[in-house]
């Protein structure tokens, strides 16, 4: 179980830890002549900070009308999403532009 850790800015190693773990997120700690200071890579910070877990899924044409195929014959959410490997957010992300087809009294031939 992990909990809080204090770290003191007058020790060495505490300083050495602490850029150590925040040195991905562009953040580092410095030493001046009377004080200590903070460096930030505000490129690396904004990267960092935005970063999403998972893998993002690719939505090609092909991915799309399996789905909307899918939902055309019936089948559920999770159905879909089992069937083409993806997750049930990104079926839900798909069926966004699906539109149904409205029962209506005219009749059509299919040829």
């Amino acid at each position: 179980m992990q909990g809080n850790k204090i770290y003191d800015l007058r020790d060495p190693k505490d300083v050495k830890k602490l850029n150590n773990l925040l040195n991905p997120a562009g953040i580092h700690f410095e030493y001046s002549l009377l004080d200590i200071y903070v460096l930030i890579d505000l490129d690396r910070y904004t990267t960092f900070s935005k970063r999403k877990a998972g893998r993002r899924t690719t939505i090609n044409k092909q991915l799309r009308l399996q789905v909307f195929s899918l939902r055309y014959q019936k089948y559920k959410l999770r159905e879909i999403a089992a069937a083409t490997n993806i997750s049930t957010a990104t079926v839900r992300e798909i069926l966004k532009d699906y539109e149904e087809e409205k029962e209506t009294d005219q009749l059509s031939f299919d040829f």
